[in-house]
């Protein structure tokens, strides 16, 4: 599993050659047996233009696989490690030795999935029980501005609703409907709306035994559905324009289903 930052991205010229393209990678220790509670993974940094790691660089260790998540712009990447949410940013000049700034958040349940809003300084991550959590103005006492927004910024960290201890947000909202863990979250390409889905019979079918994709208004928590589901979700695909936002099933439930349900259902009363 990895991630390539820069292909996101329109790559500068240094000095009239292209930049050295850079990977980060989640990759198995080979020496740990799988039955020892040591570290199974680490997040390596790969220089793909010399074809090699980027010696003594090792951004986090972790006991379990843990898929990469990228933001759309690709200024941020991370991974849910258990009760922690870790976000590196990658800096717009890269190279081996540089340093790579990180946060960590915190939870008190073990969480599942994540995902990055597309314009501002947004994460949604879901966890075990069914909550999914909002944390708002990431990293901005640790990241640069890179173009993203901060939202509704606070200075003062007594104003600072539901963070945990030193975490670097400004806020996290927690909305719950969901009753098993959360396996896939994805933001709207305009960023209004957050989907979420959860597991049934080892398979992504939205919403468990309700069958039920969940349509959250990000700015006031109100949610719709899109119910009686029939097939197992494989992934969510977000386009261009945020109405055609659409889960991908197994069988007998197609992409055009799917839209004819979202077009109902995507706009909100406030």
């Amino acid at each position: 599993m990895g991630v390539i930052p820069h292909l996101l991205t329109q790559g500068t010229e240094i000095d009239g050659k292209p930049p050295t393209l850079f990977a980060y990678l989640s990759v198995e220790n080979a020496k740990v047996r799988h039955d020892q509670r040591k570290v199974q993974r680490r997040i390596l940094k790969c220089n793909l233009t010399k074809s090699r790691l980027a010696a003594r660089v090792v951004l986090a260790e972790t006991q379990l696989p843990e898929s990469i998540t990228i933001s759309s712009l690709g200024k941020f990447f991370g991974i849910p490690n258990k009760r922690k949410l870790h976000v590196w940013e990658v800096i717009a000049h890269d190279h081996e030795a540089a340093p790579i700034k990180r946060i960590t958040l915190h939870h008190t349940k073990n969480l599942t999935v994540f995902a990055f809003h597309p314009t501002e300084r947004i994460v949604a991550a879901g966890d075990v029980t069914g909550r999914i959590l909002i944390w708002r103005s990431l990293g901005s006492r640790t990241f640069s501005l890179g173009g993203l927004t901060n939202g509704r910024a606070m200075n003062n960290e007594d104003e600072r609703p539901r963070v945990r201890g030193d975490d670097d947000a400004d806020s996290c909202a927690t909305w719950h409907w969901h009753s098993a863990e959360v396996k896939v979250l994805s933001f709207s390409s305009d960023g209004a709306f957050l989907y979420s889905v959860i597991p049934f019979n080892n398979y992504f079918l939205g919403g468990g035994k309700e069958g039920v994709l969940v349509v959250w208004q990000l700015d006031t928590g109100k949610k719709k559905f899109l119910p009686r589901i029939g097939s197992p979700l494989l992934y969510f695909t977000t386009l261009l324009d945020p109405s055609l936002s659409s889960p991908v099933a197994v069988a007998n439930f197609t992409e055009a289903d799917v839209f004819k349900y979202l077009v109902q259902i995507i706009g909100f009363t406030c």
